[in-house]
């Protein structure tokens, strides 16, 4: 079942036992924010698989690509050849990136800045008006309202309330620190269940991780002599 924010409100809700509406300790903003947190958060190891098409311009050879680029699976050009065809990923320093049609790049600059977007660099000038189709990993959409939909693959939604559990204890934690009358034994026991809570998306994180690895298909593609290596 997919998951909505509304739905995931809930489960946090839940998992930390606010759920008198008429006396709430975390308000909706607050939950949702922690949702939005954890969804950037899991989108760094469970990325979303998105397909990119831009339109060739004659002559150009640099493409902006989306913001949140997170890295390149593969770049089909001209899409739509039988079978396709896959340019190669050389360095666009490299003397003869520039010598030899076939080859791409990627430049990240800031990923955050709309001034400064990522780039798909091409070894060769293309013809007007065709298709290049890019596969890469990218993040996972943000919630604003409570019928959107979570893009998180359901195997590592039950993730987010952990998180949000966590952050809740910090929250509390961070309270009881602003209190000047707070009583020293509690303010650590709330700071004891802030980092247990931690501990346990952290586990959970790996856990889930470790699952998605062992699940993961041997790929037959290999590496061309021109590739990176990371």
């Amino acid at each position: 079942m997919t998951e909505t924010q509304g739905t995931l409100n809930q489960a946090c809700r839940n998992l930390i036992g606010d759920t008198n509406a008429l006396d709430y300790t975390f308000s909706n903003d607050q939950i949702n924010d922690w949702i939005n947190q954890a969804i950037k958060e899991l989108s760094i190891h469970f990325p979303r698989i998105i397909q990119y098409d831009s339109t060739t311009v004659d002559a150009q050879q640099n493409y902006e690509l989306p913001l949140g680029f997170m890295g390149v699976l593969s770049v089909e050009y001209p899409q739509g050849e039988d079978p396709p065809v896959y340019l190669l990923r050389r360095s666009y320093t490299h003397p003869a990136f520039w010598r030899r049609e076939g080859y791409y790049d990627v430049m990240i600059r800031d990923q955050e800045d709309s001034s400064y977007p990522p780039e798909l660099i091409l070894s060769d000038s293309p013809d007007d008006d065709e298709t290049i189709r890019i596969e890469y990993k990218g993040p996972h959409n943000s919630l604003s309202d409570p019928g959107d939909e979570c893009t998180i693959p359901d195997q590592y939604t039950h993730l987010i309330p952990l998180f949000v559990r966590w952050k809740a204890h910090q929250e509390l934690s961070s309270s009881e620190g602003r209190d000047p009358d707070a009583i020293l034994h509690i303010m650590s026991d709330v700071e004891i269940n802030a980092v247990r809570a931690e501990a346990t998306f952290r586990a959970g994180l790996q856990e889930a991780k470790g699952a998605a690895s062992e699940s993961r298909v041997v790929s037959t593609w290999k590496m061309d002599r021109h590739d990176r290596v990371y």
